[in-house]
């Protein structure tokens, strides 16, 4: 799981309290909260489920009324003896154990970046994999420069143990979750004596159920629906054993009615483990009690941005039906078009009739200081003679490209590339030019370590709306490739943020509908997996692409768009610099971005070149020279 940061988890915290009951069909794969600190779970030993009287309960363990088998061990050749007896006083490592068919264990998972908590149900029978043997898994041998090993080794010449696995093993356990979002709790009461905690919701909770298991081990799930079957309660020990889809109808059979669980925690209330830590009920408790504040913190301050988008709704509406040519001379909208070029025309350009003066205002200083910024860095260069990379001995590789000189120059070539795509584009020159010149290079971070080709390359722009609409694109690129001693590693993606003004703070914020639905899209993603070498692809739909577009250029009518989905996404790409050296001299395996657009909407090239990276090499060689021209 990559690293959050407070910021991060606040985000994504908030994102959950906006986006309510509609985070549960996404919890599953958008969430994969690994890490004990995001995804908190606690041992149960049972859980009831009634209000008032008892109506139905489910023990974790062994289920006594099933069989007893006899099946192979998966600790044996795993675990070392030594590590086997710590884990399990007085008992022997054998190859194969006794124990009954049906087991079930129960968690309460308090899912924290998705908002989402509930009971995580897993059972499991034993008869899938009675009868099978312990197997060798075979190493794949790998060539030269492997992924297995620096010089491929195999199986002779590895000291590598081999792994033991159970055919089947992972086919054994069926799951269900019983959740619902956080803010549904409507009351959690804790009893000490009995070490268990009595949940009250304000609606019932919902059931998912797994239905497969994807060859990387990512398990898929889907809400089990009244209409899916019988939802009366069934017997864990059915004769047809515990499928996920038993026990997804027996759990919306209670859920349905009921609104109070009953949650009775493994050990005793004032237990405390190897490392000091609480006993699992108590410790549940506190966790609940901490998150659910955060939430209410966050969802009070939900309904007062909602308040207030709501009366800035009302001023608009006022100025509805104005045209660019009503704005008095002293706006700053008109200072804006004026001195930016930006087009309001009604046959090329927009014009946003309910934006505010304080949009425009904040909007427009901006953009001044961006301008500001970047006169500034050329006029530093005025004078002195332009060196260039080739100048520089190996050792000062990395000053040049901290340098206000490389700085300057990335940015001419990311609007050169701009400027050139949109024009290709089906644009006009004039308002290629124009729309250009709202590109700004926020950052960018080149390391080479020394190396003949940089090992990451890390730019940010910024893209000022180019017409009638206080708006702005952020776009972050990033493109990492390492060689290290067993493996190779190398990622690479573009990633892209629509900003609006904020009138009730004055600030450029992500776009945000405050339904947990936000502005920012994964415009291309490359991965590299570092055990096997193979590459996967990605790209945004091309409606995030036209949403892109639609805030550099404005909103066209229903049905019309100014550029075809190829060209947005190549244009979007160009100006983060996919097209821009020292990206053009990082190397993918498959394909760049651009070629993957190609390829993705079925472009025929001229020549099979136009697939290859090395035609967009020379394509920004030439486009440089040009620009130096």
């Amino acid at each position: 799981m990559p690293i959050l940061f407070d910021e991060d988890v606040k985000d994504a915290m908030a994102a959950a309290v906006k986006k309510g009951t509609s985070a549960l069909g996404s919890i599953f794969k958008d969430c994969p909260e690994d890490d004990f600190e995001f995804r908190p779970s606690f041992r149960i030993q049972r859980v009831e489920f009634g209000d008032g009287l008892l109506r139905h309960s489910i023990a974790a363990g062994e289920d006594i009324s099933s069989q007893e088998v006899t099946v192979p061990n998966p600790a044996w050749g795993t675990l070392p003896d030594d590590v086997f007896q710590a884990l399990c006083p007085g008992k022997k490592l054998t190859k194969t154990m006794k124990t009954r068919r049906f087991k079930t264990s129960i968690e309460f998972v308090i899912s924290k970046l998705s908002g989402v908590v509930g009971l995580h149900i897993e059972k499991t029978d034993y008869q899938h994999i009675v009868g099978k043997k312990h197997v060798k898994r075979k190493r794949k041998h790998v060539d030269a420069f492997g992924f297995g090993g620096f010089f491929g080794e195999d199986d002779e010449q590895s000291d590598e143990k081999p792994e033991w696995n159970i055919p089947g093993l992972d086919n054994i356990s069926s799951r269900v979750t019983l959740c619902t979002t956080a803010l549904e709790i409507d009351n959690v009461a804790a009893n000490e004596e009995s070490n268990m905690l009595e949940i009250t919701f304000k609606n019932p909770p919902r059931v998912y159920a797994q239905t497969s298991k994807i060859k990387d081990g990512e398990i898929t799930y889907a809400e089990v629906s009244p209409g899916s079957g019988d939802a009366e309660v069934r017997p864990a020990s059915s004769s047809d054993g515990p499928t996920a889809a038993s026990l997804g109808r027996e759990l919306l059979g209670l859920s349905a009615s009921t609104s109070k669980m009953k949650i009775y925690f493994l050990g005793a209330w004032d237990d405390t483990d190897m490392f000091g830590e609480d006993g699992e009920g108590k410790t549940c408790l506190d966790e609940l009690n901490t998150y659910l504040a955060e939430l209410k913190t966050l969802d009070q301050a939900n309904v007062k941005k909602r308040q207030a988008r709501a009366d800035l709704q009302k001023r608009r509406h006022e100025q509805a039906g104005r045209s660019s040519k009503d704005l008095p001379t002293d706006s700053f909208a008109k200072k804006a078009i004026e001195e930016f070029g930006l087009d309001v025309s009604d046959d090329t350009g927009y014009f946003d009739a309910l934006s505010l003066e304080e949009e425009w205002k904040t909007w427009y200083e901006f953009r001044k200081e961006a301008e500001t910024q970047t006169a500034h860095g050329s006029r530093d260069e005025e004078g002195e003679e332009e060196e260039e990379e080739d100048d520089f001995e190996e050792e000062d590789e990395a000053e040049y490209y901290e340098s206000e000189r490389f700085h300057d120059k990335f940015q001419r070539q990311l609007r050169s590339s701009f400027q050139k795509g949109l024009v290709r584009a089906g644009l006009s020159p004039h308002k290629a030019e124009a729309a250009s010149m709202g590109l700004f290079l926020e950052s960018v971070d080149i390391v080479t370590d020394g190396g003949p080709d940089p090992r990451t390359c890390t730019a940010e722009v910024r893209i000022f709306s180019a017409v009638g609409s206080p708006k702005m694109v952020r776009i972050q690129h990033e493109h990492h490739a390492r060689a290290r001693m067993s493996f190779c590693e190398e990622h690479a993606y573009i990633k892209a943020q629509i900003y609006e003004i904020d009138p009730t703070s004055g600030t450029f914020q992500v776009a945000d509908d405050l339904c947990g639905n936000r502005g920012e899209f994964a415009i291309f993603d490359m991965d590299c997996h570092h055990r096997t070498g193979q590459y996967t692809n990605t790209l945004a739909a091309a409606s995030d692409g036209q949403k892109l577009i639609a805030a550099i250029f404005g909103q066209k009518p229903a049905g019309q768009a100014l550029l075809d989905n190829r060209s947005a996404f190549r244009v979007l790409m160009l100006a983060a610099g996919a097209c821009a050296h020292p990206f053009t001299e990082m190397h993918y395996m498959d394909f760049s971005p651009l070629a993957y657009v190609d390829v993705k909407y079925a472009v025929k090239a001229k020549t099979k070149k136009d697939h290859k990276t090395k035609a967009e090499n020379d394509q920004t060689k030439n486009m440089t020279k040009q620009d130096e021209e």
